[in-house]
């Protein structure tokens, strides 16, 4: 998958690559909150590519539409392989019917931020953080979407929060990375 970050410095592009790894390494439907298994028994998404993945997903949903699993994995689908407008789709849907899914909003925020639209990425990842106080991913992306559009005062906070929740582990290693990264920014100014 190739993304563009137009105007990012080489440090940033490597630091937002990291960041999107470790997000699909915590993808909406294996992160703190556990998707429903019903209709996912035989199906073992490691064993596909992503675009076959998609398929057999959806030839499932066509007869389980409203599964909160099914609709998850396949909006990490989506997302994994650079769709991200498809994938905000389905995590509307999944949202609609499991709305304390901080997970799929936080995957739905980092969708839309990769399409351009940060307004309502920092929406998405308000409304996962009101469904969830407690996800750390959230706390990250929303700190992580500030810091990549220079609004670094106001990255701060979700950053340290992120880095609270989880500290010493995987989440808080990167919100200290990425804090870090702005005092590195903020002394060049």
């Amino acid at each position: 998958m190739s993304l563009k970050f137009r105007g990012a410095s080489p440090q940033s592009k490597l630091l937002m690559g990291v960041f999107l790894v470790l997000l699909v390494l915590t993808a909406c439907s294996k992160g703190k909150e556990e998707a429903p298994t019903k209709g996912l028994k035989d199906f073992n998404p490691d064993l596909a590519q992503p675009d076959q993945r998609i398929e057999m997903l959806k030839a499932k949903l066509f007869d389980d539409p409203d599964n909160y699993g099914l609709l998850a994995t396949l909006g990490d689908a989506y997302f994994e392989s650079g769709q991200y407008a498809q994938a905000i789709e389905i995590y509307k849907k999944a949202v609609i019917v499991n709305p304390k899914s901080a997970d799929c909003y936080n995957d739905m925020a980092l969708a839309y931020f990769y399409t351009g639209n940060t307004d309502t990425a920092l929406e998405s990842s308000n409304n996962g953080i009101k469904a969830d106080p407690l996800y750390k991913n959230t706390w990250l992306t929303k700190g992580f979407i500030l810091m990549s559009v220079g609004k670094f005062d106001e990255a701060v906070e979700p950053l340290t929060k992120a880095k609270e929740l989880d500290f010493g582990g995987a989440i808080g290693q990167e919100a200290e990375n990425f804090l870090n990264q702005i005092k590195l920014q903020k002394g060049k100014s």
